[in-house]
């Protein structure tokens, strides 16, 4: 979770510098349009002091000698005269004032704490008034779309505040935002108006027409009238203005197309298709980063996944430990006694000789088994780690009939019938043959070490739903209810008055578990005491049993 969250801090601070950043060079700009606006504009504080004049300022009241800044804003307006009076802090528009030189109009404009005032030539009114005031609502917005940028990651909510803004500042009648996938494909993210989703997704997939165009020179175009254009593809109803445009990630990458529309010709100004460029770099930062953010979720959720996966097998080991050091010393304390009784053995009785060295055997059988479970702690650790290793296609009669002719001498040897049934056609499944085969030869021994004699064993493989049904059946002591719960647990052993001779590490039912799984099956069974078990799993077929195999 720490590093969950210095990542995330890491996000956050970098879009905080960029903005930083952006918000410093606005300002700039801001300062560099005031000083270029052929009016007359100062900015003043909450208190009325002056914190910035424009050189347009000087040449309108030449008569003030002393630098303006940090004046009472109410001292200037005593060069101004308004019919024979003079002018009072409050007064604006739409009086006008009189200079020696000027007649002008004063025009406030409050932007939260900022307070500006514009003496503007009166015959310049609107041209003036319109271009602070797009520039002001640009401003604004990009404000916005920026907050509403850290605030969330949610790409399609950022994209469609994006478009909205777009079209209304552009005087678009139409927009549309797609984005491309990791899969090479593009999606829709947002549209407004009469576009043809259709018809773009299909123009910049098969690099058609000027959205064709764009994609491949990756620069932006503002078209004034489509009707020149001969790449032209109509891609909605009445349309003349066009401006397609490229977003890109930080590698100058494309990850998605933007456009915007209107059925007038020559209806974008060099203004608009430039602030629509400055929004569309901050649209690809938003796609980068959003899919940044859900890149690490991924990572961070696995190193979770195998984080617990190694802290599973850490605990396992720890507890194979454990129990191979107390079953490991009956084994060794037997064969240790027999080696003694040996070694006194001085020409006695064959037959005493012959046991001994038969109870010494079965002493080594059981430390080959423990060992074989320690060993099998590395089977553990790959199947939690990978899929299954040698997969093929494979039909699942042979290793259910390998397990079950293997295991026949065992059946014969506690007398216990032992019978396997069969689909006749073969069932071909996805999977490593081996494992396969263990899987079998675990359950069949467990129903013949848990079966006394003369209880029938049936091995079954059958057809279900289109899967695979793997099923062993004995009637045997059964499991009681109390237990069954914990079956498939590492290391439980059900231990009841007929099974706790039984020696084993209680790995077996977990392998199996992580074997069948790993095969994308499920495993079930089901026990009653006394009664006998039923334990199998299903494999899901992917061909049907008449198909040829070499048509897989």
């Amino acid at each position: 979770m720490m590093l969950f969250g210095l990542l995330v801090l890491a996000i956050f601070a970098l879009v905080a510098l960029g903005l930083a950043v952006y918000f410093r060079q606005q300002m700039l700009l801001y300062r560099q349009l005031l000083e270029s606006l052929p009016d007359a504009v100062v900015q003043v504080s909450e208190d009325d002091t002056i914190q910035f004049a424009n050189p347009q300022m000087k040449h309108l009241l030449p008569n003030i000698h002393t630098p303006m800044v940090g004046m009472p804003y109410g001292a200037i307006l005593q060069y101004f005269k308004v019919n024979d009076h003079k002018l009072s802090p409050r007064e604006y528009s739409p009086i006008e004032l009189i200079t020696p030189n000027h007649t002008v109009e004063p025009v406030e404009v409050r932007l939260g704490n900022l307070r500006l005032v514009q003496f503007r030539d009166v015959t310049h009114r609107s041209q003036i008034e319109n271009e602070l005031g797009l520039r002001l609502e640009q401003l604004t917005t990009l404000k916005r779309v920026y907050d509403e940028l850290t605030a969330t990651l949610n790409i399609s909510t950022v994209m469609m505040l994006a478009l909205d803004a777009a079209v209304r500042l552009s005087g678009a009648s139409a927009g549309i935002i797609f984005i491309l996938q990791a899969d090479g494909t593009w999606k829709m993210s947002g549209v407004i108006g009469e576009y043809d989703p259709e018809v773009v997704s299909l123009a910049i997939q098969n690099q058609q027409g000027i959205f064709g165009r764009v994609s491949q020179r990756l620069k932006p175009e503002n078209i004034p009238d489509v009707t020149l254009d001969p790449d032209y593809i109509p891609i909605a109803k009445n349309i003349l203005s066009l401006m397609v445009i490229p977003l890109l990630n930080a590698n100058s990458e494309l990850i998605g197309m933007m456009s915007l529309a209107t059925p007038y010709a020559n209806r974008f100004s060099e203004n608009v298709y430039q602030f629509t460029l400055l929004l569309s770099n901050r649209m690809g930062a938003a796609i980068e980063n959003s899919r940044l953010y859900r890149q690490i979720e991924g990572q961070l959720a696995q190193l979770k996944d195998s984080h617990a996966q190694i802290s599973q097998l850490e605990q396992i080991k720890t507890d194979m430990i454990r129990v191979a050091a107390h079953d490991l010393r009956n084994p060794l304390n037997a064969i240790l006694l027999y080696l003694q009784l040996i070694k006194r053995f001085k020409g006695g009785d064959p037959e005493r000789l012959a046991d001994y060295l038969d109870q010494m055997g079965e002493a080594a059988k059981q430390l080959n088994r423990i060992v074989q479970d320690i060993l099998s702690l590395e089977r553990i650790e790959l199947l939690t780690s990978s899929p299954p290793g040698q997969s093929h296609t494979i039909d699942l009669h042979r290793p259910i009939e390998m397990a079950f002719n293997e295991q026949r001498y065992q059946a014969e040897k506690r007398q216990l019938p032992f019978t396997l049934m069969m689909d006749p056609l073969p069932l071909w499944v996805i999977g490593d043959e081996n494992q396969l085969f263990e899987v079998v030869t675990h359950l069949i021994q467990n129903a013949l070490k848990f079966s006394p004699p003369e209880r029938p064993i049936r091995v079954e493989l059958t057809v279900k739903n289109h899967q695979a049904h793997i099923m062993v059946t004995d009637h045997g002591y059964g499991i009681p209810l109390d237990k069954q719960d914990r079956l498939f647990q590492p290391f439980y052993r059900v231990k009841t008055e007929f099974t706790r001779d039984q020696v084993g590490s209680g790995l077996g039912l977990y392998i199996v578990k992580q074997i069948v799984e790993r095969h994308q099956g499920h495993i079930f069974f089901e026990s009653h005491p006394d009664s006998g078990s039923r334990f199998g799993f299903t494999l899901p077929l992917v061909m049907t049993p008449y198909s040829d195999p070499a048509s897989a």
